[in-house]
């Protein structure tokens, strides 16, 4: 049950029916885990003696298990699952973890060499970038995450001297597999889901093979529209409490398919704002909500933390977390999209 929880929320699996009863008892079971090596890589992961749900499993755990197909060999992993020897599994523990961070920093790199490529050609509408030293094991992290800050389909390539390997992610309605098939006459081969998909072909064709896709695109009238953010509800002060937070958690596990609520505040009055983790990433705040005050963070938006004095007001969508400190519980707000407030 804690391995097919794991397996379910890192496939993105949807949480309803029953992949949400199993998710959760799965949860239950993997708190009081027997995997030797799982123990290992939760304590490591800081996640022991820790209340679990889907975050712990599809972004802290899931990315240390899959790290070791991306960067080394699936094999660490499988061995980290099933071994019986507690110094082995002490040891491969910390290569996952150590990987994880391998890839993390690899991640980023790309991330932003392709970025950069994208934004000479941030017009059209499917997106393509390639590096010749990226490694093919974060090329679809990459691409996931372009997609979803340009909201338009983004391929990102491996280019060798021969062959170009890659990897694609869509959006909307987009069938990416459909956009391929357009072009399998350049292909060595190919293959995924509407959503995602891998291919290669040969280097020289990058370029044509780029243009038969915005070909496509065009044929089909399709126009990509700014990603919207949905929210379920606006609250006010006197909605943000533990009732309702644990009244929330009545319908979790959360995950695809059954996402988090995201609720919506307006005018709320910033009385601090600072950097905070490492390198200053993440955005720390204290909101004033009527005569309430309440935490917030924003993660990867630490530098807007000069651009936010004290007096500012703000308007916000947020996810609500309970924050456990020196044996004291408060609510946070997990903040997902913010802009200052319009009088």
């Amino acid at each position: 049950m804690d391995l097919l929880a794991i397996g379910t929320v890192a496939d993105c699996q949807n949480l309803v029916g029953e992949n949400r009863i199993l998710v959760s008892f799965g949860l239950k079971v993997l708190a009081k885990t027997r995997w030797l090596g799982l123990k290992k890589l939760m304590t490591l992961a800081g996640l022991e003696g820790k209340a679990l749900d889907t975050y712990a499993l599809g972004f802290i755990l899931a990315p240390r298990i899959n790290a070791a197909g991306r960067i080394k060999h699936a094999d660490l992993a499988f061995k980290l699952l099933v071994t019986e020897d507690e110094a082995e599994a002490k040891n491969l523990a910390l290569e996952l973890n150590d990987l994880n961070q391998h890839r993390q920093k690899l991640t980023e790199q790309v991330l932003s060499e392709a970025r950069s490529q994208l934004e000479l050609a941030s017009d059209k509408k499917v997106l393509l970038a390639y590096g010749a030293d990226w490694p093919k094991g974060v090329v679809g992290l990459v691409a996931g995450r372009l997609a979803e800050e340009y909201g338009r389909p983004v391929l990102i390539l491996r280019k060798e001297e021969l062959l170009a390997t890659g990897s694609g992610r869509s959006v909307g309605n987009f069938d990416l597999v459909a956009a391929l098939n357009s072009s399998k006459e350049l292909l060595v081969r190919y293959g995924g889901h509407m959503q995602a998909a891998g291919f290669t072909l040969p280097s020289e064709h990058l370029s044509s093979f780029h243009q038969k896709l915005l070909d496509y695109v065009e044929t089909l009238s399709m126009e990509f529209e700014p990603p919207v953010l949905e929210v379920d509800l606006e609250l006010n002060e006197s909605d943000i409490n533990f009732d309702n937070f644990e009244y929330i958690q009545r319908i979790a596990p959360f995950g695809v398919g059954n996402p988090k609520p995201k609720f919506v505040s307006y005018g709320m009055e910033i009385t601090e704002a600072r950097s905070v983790g490492n390198g200053n990433k993440h955005l720390k705040l204290r909101l004033k909500m009527g005569n309430k005050f309440f935490g917030a963070i924003a993660f990867g938006q630490g530098f807007l933390s000069e651009k936010l004095p004290p007096g500012t007001k703000i308007d916000a969508v947020y996810e609500l977390e309970e924050n456990s400190w020196n044996g004291s519980k408060s609510l946070e707000l997990k903040i997902i999209d913010l802009r200052k407030h319009d009088k």
